[in-house]
């Protein structure tokens, strides 16, 4: 079950974690995954390793791929949406293997950009990359002691601003969900 929890985004995992409190035996292997179950304070490196480092590779690593697979879709519907015009200037009625392709380039074109919108790979990528680097600022503020770290208890203060702000990820996901569903029922 960790294997398969672990590779939900970490927004996600407290949303499973929430939904699936009625299932005991669910809900103590998620526990057993993410949370500590005895009554011990976590240790600041072990939240910087378990927590916050785990949360900043999960962010970096989608940033990526998310930007990778955007750029590579947008790159084939320029060379497809550049190539038509091209090949249209050859068409005439004896030439029907060309109508075929620039049919083919068009169709082609018209799913990259239905994917492009059903996955949002762009906006992932650029959200993903905010919350990474966020999470990063906050890291380097702490360590180097810099405000607002510089004062009292500066790891539970650490400690409250990131875990407000991936509360605030997954409130935002949440409600993104919940859009996202109202509008499929709408149509």
């Amino acid at each position: 079950m960790a294997v398969i929890f672990n590779s939900y985004p970490p927004v996600l995992q407290l949303a499973l974690l929430t939904v699936n409190l009625n299932r005991k035996s669910l809900r103590w292997d998620l526990i057993q995954v993410d949370t500590p179950v005895n009554s011990e304070k976590i240790s600041q490196k072990a939240y910087f390793k378990d927590r916050l480092d785990h949360q900043i590779d999960w962010y970096d690593k989608k940033s990526i791929t998310c930007q990778k697979w955007f750029k590579r879709l947008q790159v084939i519907v320029i060379v497809f949406s550049a190539t038509i015009p091209f090949l249209s200037g050859y068409m005439d009625e004896n030439t029907l293997y060309l109508k075929v392709i620039v049919g083919l380039l068009g169709l082609t074109i018209a799913a990259i950009t239905a994917i492009l919108n059903l996955y949002r790979l762009q906006e992932n990528w650029l959200a993903y990359r905010t919350t990474c680097e966020t999470l990063r600022h906050e890291k380097f503020l702490f360590l180097t002691g810099t405000a607002p770290y510089h004062k009292d208890e500066p790891f539970l203060l650490l400690v409250e601003r990131v875990e407000g702000f991936l509360s605030k990820e997954n409130t935002n996901w949440q409600n993104y969900m919940k859009k996202s569903n109202g509008s499929d029922d709408q149509h």
